[in-house]
């Protein structure tokens, strides 16, 4: 079978005929005789047989006669669907299945009637096979005609499955169809349609899918999904929806800022004004999505004087608005916008957002007179400079000291300075005694760092009931990676306390880490005993 052996056929013929077509002889383990049962020889026979094991396979397994059928649809086609035919009316569905695959694979027959007829049948499982093996025939326009003349008197489900195909495969011969049933069908048939809508693309599937963003939920709901992801410029027929009712106008917004559509800006600051609460919320949603530097201007007048729900949809949208320009273009463009402010404050998210030193150093001094606000925003900062400060806050506010030195562990974390440096400013953190979840988070970046001075800094950890976990992690990963030169009793005796960690917690993976403890013990080489001179030796 594996070998495929068409000279064996004859043999296995012959064996075959000895069991008389005993299918129960020597099947089980306990026969006394030592021949295969007679599905051992079947399935041998679908793999290598010929037309000569078409009856015989028949008889035996229609499964495996179907097999040897496929292998036949090749090299003998007109057999193979003289087999295949009286098999596609089957009660089995998954012989109907592989009776029309051989009668495809074989091409001898009217393969196109064949999967027309195929649509119309109440087996779904054969119909969508029919259907994935008319994939081949979804740029053929006259089968696609036949599929479009019979489509209004199919069974709903038929008409589902077929709507899903034409999406699935693109099927422009079925265009009209499609779109027809998108635009007023309903239940399954009209869900599927919006999704193959999506999928085909055009500028009529664009206007179809809009026309849907004000109906039921369900089938906006799909419109939307489907619009999100279509293929090519629906900026204009997204304006057209911004004119429809306020559900209309809702996913019209979304959608505008998933697909970061600036030319639509001017008519969703206009609907910042909208009566209607939910429309004005969107619009202020979407805002970051469509704005440019060029509204950046807009968006500062709207941050000043804006209610405090939106406070924070406007500081998202003037970020958005600046974050083309370079650093210190947004650094100096925000500050010069929020001149003249009557709450400077609103501005210091977007000044963080920049990532200057220059916004550490204007946010440093607006601590003194705006210390939550302006300390919050440092804690956005992306920019190492910010962790001076904060270690400097740290010291000297206990309230605020956890998020201080839990955001300095981050940048020191991402900093790319060197490991020693890294080391030494993690220790300087954990000096300022924060809460051990930021102990913790402190120990889980030293077990990135491979060198002594992380290990030992771990290492003093190992004692603290709420830390110790995190510490034996640490020294544990550092022992494995490290090149530097370690002192042998410091390094054994840390791993034997880390493993005794491991060992009392017994969870799932605390297994693997005591044995790759022993493992790190059992490789290291204790040094030799120094030599000691005697006292009146030493002396002399």
């Amino acid at each position: 079978a594996r070998m495929c052996l068409e000279a064996a056929e004859p043999y296995l013929l012959a064996w075959i005929g000895e069991l008389g077509g005993n299918a129960e002889e020597d099947s089980d383990a306990t026969s006394a005789s030592d021949t295969p049962d007679l599905a051992s020889y079947s399935r041998a026979l679908a793999l290598c047989g010929t037309e000569a094991s078409m009856k015989t396979l028949e008889k035996i397994s229609v499964d495996d006669y179907m097999v040897l059928l496929g292998r036949l649809a090749v090299t003998d086609p007109e057999k193979a669907v003289a087999g295949a035919k009286k098999y596609i009316k089957s009660g089995d569905t998954n012989v109907r299945c592989a009776a029309l695959s051989v009668m495809v694979t074989a091409k001898g027959a009217d393969v196109e009637k064949l999967l027309l007829s195929a649509l119309k049948d109440s087996d779904r499982e054969y119909r969508m096979t029919a259907l994935d093996y008319a994939a081949s025939y979804a740029d053929n326009a006259a089968m696609c005609a036949k599929i479009a003349k019979m489509f209004p008197k199919l069974d709903g489900g038929a008409q589902t499955d077929v709507l899903n195909w034409a999406g699935a495969y693109e099927v422009e011969g079925l265009r009209d169809i499609v779109l027809q049933c998108a635009a007023s069908g309903s239940g399954d048939q009209a869900l599927a349609a919006i999704a193959a809508a999506g999928r085909l693309g055009g500028e009529d599937a664009a206007m179809t899918l809009v026309s849907r963003l004000g109906d039921e939920e369900v089938y906006a709901q799909a419109a939307y999904r489907a619009l999100l992801s279509f293929d090519g410029d629906i900026e204009q027929q997204t304006g057209e929806a911004l004119e429809g009712n306020a559900d209309s106008k809702i996913y019209a917004m979304k959608i505008a800022a998933a697909r970061r559509m600036a030319g639509l800006s001017p008519e969703i600051f206009a609907l910042l004004g909208s009566d209607d609460n939910a429309v004005r919320k969107a619009a202020y949603t979407a805002l970051p999505g469509v704005v440019t530097s060029s509204d950046a201007a807009a968006v500062a007048d709207l941050l000043s004087g804006a209610d405090a729900q939106y406070i924070e949809m406007l500081q998202k949208a003037l970020c958005a608005a600046v974050s083309h320009l370079q650093p210190s273009e947004m650094y100096s463009l925000v500050i010069r916008l929020s001149e003249g402010a009557d709450d400077i404050t609103r501005y210091y998210p977007v000044v963080a957002f920049t990532g200057t030193s220059e916004a550490v150093s204007m946010l440093d001094r607006e601590y003194s007179a705006h210390p939550d606000a302006a300390f919050n925003a440092l804690l956005a900062v992306d920019n190492i400079a910010a962790s001076d400060v904060l270690f400097r806050i740290a010291g000297e506010d206990a309230a605020r000291k956890d998020a201080a030195v839990s955001r300095f562990i981050d940048l020191v974390s991402a900093s790319g300075e060197n490991d020693l440096d890294r080391t030494g400013r993690l220790d300087a953190a954990l000096s300022l005694d924060p809460s051990a979840a930021v102990v913790n988070k402190a120990l889980n970046v030293l077990a990135g760092i491979p060198v002594r001075s992380a290990f030992e800094l771990s290492a003093g950890y190992l004692d603290d009931s709420r830390t110790e976990y995190a510490a034996a992690f640490a020294v544990k990963t550092i022992a494995v990676k490290t090149e530097d030169e370690m002192d042998y009793y410091a390094l054994k005796s840390t791993l034997e306390k880390a493993r005794d960690v491991y060992a009392a917690r017994n969870g799932a993976d605390d297994g693997y880490a005591v044995d790759e403890i022993n493992m790190i013990l059992s490789g290291l080489q204790p040094p030799a005993a120094k030599f000691v001179l005697p006292e009146d030796e030493a002396r002399a």
